[in-house]
């Protein structure tokens, strides 16, 4: 099951010392903002994530890990029902 959209994966990012482009600190923040944010009652996919910012699922899996308040749930083989969760909710 992959994610025909992605188009960035984790070399897309801004190395250390790079004086541009995006890093992946900001991107971590980036994704955390946009899952809290979600309308709705069920917090969002991995696959819904990963759509959104057109990456890869594994790029969105190490955003939430690096995280210090989003966490997934559910199983790990399959980004369409593993969930981004916050801790706080």
């Amino acid at each position: 099951m992959t994610n025909d959209n992605a188009r960035y994966d984790m070399s897309f990012f801004a190395a250390e010392g790079d004086d541009a482009g995006v890093f992946f600190d900001d991107f971590t923040t980036a994704v955390a903002t946009w899952s809290w944010m979600r309308p709705g009652d069920q917090p969002p996919t991995v696959r819904e994530a990963a759509q959104a910012f057109t990456c890869t699922d594994d790029v969105i899996r190490r955003a939430v890990e690096e995280h210090p308040w989003m966490f997934l749930t559910g199983p790990d083989d399959d980004p369409t029902k593993q969930r981004i969760e916050a801790d706080g909710e």
